[in-house]
């Protein structure tokens, strides 16, 4: 009942010189510092469309693209080796590359979630009943 959780954001990343990266921030503003202490982020991206996902947890590694994660208070940073924000596909007109977040406060009671594989965003979902 206290997950929170985000709809799919667009993200767009910018170069960062000083590191030859990319970098995308993503507003949060739930996550406090009191879930990075005691809770649970989980960020997912949906590699295809909107209209036909193909969602990976992050941090992501393909042997091409890297996007790595950072947190902070009210801040998710996206880092990647590429620029991976967010576009329109010309053919569908869907979104795609698209980012959701989880949040999961600690201190509360702790749900049964035996046989849950968080990095798997299907099981998540489900578990979870996000909606898209």
């Amino acid at each position: 009942a206290n997950v929170i959780y985000s709809d799919w954001l667009d993200a767009t990343y910018e170069t960062d010189a000083d590191s030859a990266t990319w970098i995308a921030q993503i507003g949060a503003t739930k996550l406090t510092a009191d879930i990075l202490s005691k809770g649970e982020v989980k960020v997912y991206v949906n590699l295809g469309l909107a209209t036909a996902p193909v969602v990976a947890p992050l941090p992501y590694f393909d042997g091409r693209f890297i996007i790595n994660v950072r947190l902070a208070a009210s801040t998710i940073a996206l880092i990647s080796n590429a620029n991976l924000s967010t576009f329109v596909d010309e053919e569908s007109g869907a979104k795609a590359q698209q980012v959701r977040y989880v949040l999961i406060p600690g201190g509360t009671a702790a749900r049964q979630a035996a046989g849950i594989d968080w990095n798997d965003y299907q099981q998540v979902k489900k578990y979870l009943n996000l909606k898209d």
